[in-house]
């Protein structure tokens, strides 16, 4: 996602989010795109495996989330590593000789397969020739871009030199507007740059609309708690609230958009009071807002009444499977 070199650690951090969905039965984040998705294994720390499975032997969890360590030095340097702690864990009904019959794969030498030598002797030729071939792209780019920027200079130069006024361009001239509200809403929610300028300029362009300025916080709202800007997504929050319970669905969105940032700011009682809020309008949720609602149950559970715990559980059992966010 960023651009850096990869190496067998990029490799065990995959595998730890595959073992982490296995023994889960979901993914670990959830989003409404694959970028959004990608933004959250950048900066997101995965749930707790043992919260999600507490019959897991606590040594498997342990190493599932060493794989998923965001830092790749706090990985395993090499699968061996993960073999080797593999062996020491200890499950429940399985026989103490399990190990016996797969850990001869702890020996192997890779260097010793030919196909795999070879496929990676052909792989390497064929990297070092679009290396030679990106250097030479990179030195033409280089001078046409030199080019391009002598002439932009002295067209920039030309320009205020003959300049009838001021141009001091407005900023919602960056995004095109639409026609509707509707259409600039829906132009926005493809955008996979610059969402947050898009989304916006709904509310820019259309200030007076009543239906699509909201769900345009509503989409900001997601944004924001997704890169952890608590703050700017409770000003939002308050501003769906502040249409009242007549529009259920943004009032409901708004308090549970308070719930979740509550949380992650650590104000427990705040979100508390924010669920039990909810609770009576939670039907009015968006399929994906309910499903972000499982953070603050999980981290609110042992404040709640038993009663409660168990409301909770029994409306997340009615909600439809999480999307892995691929789509």
């Amino acid at each position: 996602v960023e651009g850096k070199p990869v190496d067998p650690r990029s490799d065990l951090y995959s595998f730890g989010v595959t073992c982490w969905h296995m023994l889960a039965g979901r993914p670990p984040f959830s989003g409404d795109s694959a970028i959004a998705v990608a933004v959250q294994h950048l900066k997101t720390e995965p749930p707790r495996l043992e919260s999600e499975r507490p019959d897991l032997p606590p040594a498997l969890a342990r190493i599932v989330h060493k794989l998923m360590s965001k830092k790749p030095v706090d990985r395993y340097a090499a699968p061996r590593e993960v073999l080797r702690e593999l062996r020491l864990v200890q499950v429940d009904g399985v026989e103490e000789g399990w190990w016996d019959e797969i850990g001869h794969v702890e020996g192997i030498s890779f260097e010793t397969l030919p196909a795999l030598t070879d496929a990676r002797q052909r792989l390497t030729q064929v990297m070092q020739t679009q290396a030679i071939q990106f250097r030479e792209r990179r030195q033409r780019t280089r001078l046409w871009l030199a080019a391009v920027g002598i002439a932009l200079v002295v067209g920039a130069l030309a320009a205020v030199v003959n300049r009838p006024r001021n141009l001091l361009a407005d900023a919602r001239a960056v995004i095109p507007k639409s026609e509707t509200a509707n259409d600039q809403f829906l132009v926005a929610q493809l955008q996979l740059v610059n969402r947050e300028a898009w989304l916006k300029s709904v509310e820019s362009y259309f200030p007076h609309d009543r239906y699509y300025v909201p769900r345009a916080r509503q989409e900001l709202v997601r944004l924001y708690l997704q890169q952890h800007r608590e703050t700017e997504a409770l000003a939002l929050c308050e501003q769906l609230i502040a249409l009242g319970k007549s529009e259920r669905e943004f009032f409901a969105f708004g308090v549970a958009g308070q719930a979740i940032a509550y949380t992650s700011l650590g104000q427990l009682d705040r979100a508390a009071q924010a669920m039990g809020e909810l609770y009576p309008e939670r039907k009015h949720l968006d399929a994906q807002m309910a499903r972000m609602m499982d953070y603050p149950i999980r981290a609110n559970r042992k404040a709640m009444s038993q009663q409660a715990s168990q409301d909770w559980d029994e409306w997340q059992k009615t909600l439809p499977p999480a999307d892995d966010g691929q789509t």
